[in-house]
């Protein structure tokens, strides 16, 4: 399951790639051959002008000249339908078959299938989050296995975390979650990444990030995080990233081991 797993995931990711680039060849020439047209539209238009004698025929030739343009761009939107159909209905077995494997290793210790993403209430995918995400995953280090979406308010991508000495994955967020505001801790891998990630969350907010067990939530009154257990996690929900901030707080608030960051964050 899992090669069959991998294989949707590549021919996900290659589909994809392919209705761009057929969608952009496809735009190019027939811009090119829009361009043709017009160009004729407009000698015609000028031979309109020039033998009025002939307006009839010449109109009939410019109604055609149209005709084929537009039956031309059909051709192409129906191409695009079809192939974006298909890229939808891999994208929905990929995300079910990632959704199930979330749930299956949340309590393994060696390797764990992740949801991670930032997700903010403004638009930030111009500035730094995106790219200090990325930093911080790739010094957990996880593996990114399927990108499943991204706009102008966030990202959300699905992860592989492996212990590569047998340390739990809660345990190693939560060394980095609780080390943000103690200064005077030591430096461990990740956490500068992690620090500098939740500084521009808190700028950017309201918003969110998760990355599988771990939550932080600025809200507009607040910012906090925490590392969950799999019973927390279950509680709170998958969708994390699609809730709003203030309700998620809501619920972190009942959960124990709350780290308040706010005080930190302003610094």
């Amino acid at each position: 399951m899992e090669i069959l797993l991998a294989v949707a995931v590549a021919t996900v990711a290659v589909a994809g790639w392919f209705t761009s680039t057929t969608f952009r060849t496809k735009i190019r020439e027939n811009a090119a051959q829009l361009e043709q047209v017009t160009q004729r539209v407009q000698q015609a238009e000028k031979q309109l002008k020039a033998q009025s004698e002939a307006s009839g025929e010449n109109a009939n030739g410019l109604a055609d000249l149209k005709n084929k343009a537009e039956l031309q761009l059909s051709g192409v939107a129906r191409d695009i339908a079809h192939l974006d159909r298909h890229v939808r209905d891999l994208g929905q077995f990929v995300r079910a078959r990632l959704d199930h494997e979330v749930e299956t290793t949340r309590r393994d210790r060696e390797y764990r299938v992740l949801v991670g993403g930032i997700h903010t209430e403004r638009p930030t995918a111009s500035g730094s989050l995106p790219s200090l995400f990325d930093s911080f995953l790739a010094e957990l280090p996880v593996e990114m296995l399927f990108h499943d979406s991204a706009d102008q308010f966030g990202i959300r991508c699905y992860l592989a975390w492996t212990s590569p000495n047998g340390q739990a994955l809660e345990q190693r967020l939560d060394t980095l979650l609780r080390g943000c505001p103690d200064e005077s801790g030591e430096p461990v891998p990740g956490l500068g990444e992690l620090r500098a990630l939740l500084v521009a969350l808190h700028g950017a907010g309201p918003g969110m990030l998760q990355l599988g067990p771990l939550v932080a939530v600025r809200w507009r009154d607040g910012f906090a995080g925490a590392v969950l257990d799999p019973g927390q996690e279950g509680q709170l929900g998958d969708e994390v990233l699609a809730a709003a901030p203030g309700d998620t707080a809501a619920k972190l608030k009942e959960l124990p081991g709350l780290v308040d960051l706010a005080d930190w964050a302003q610094e």
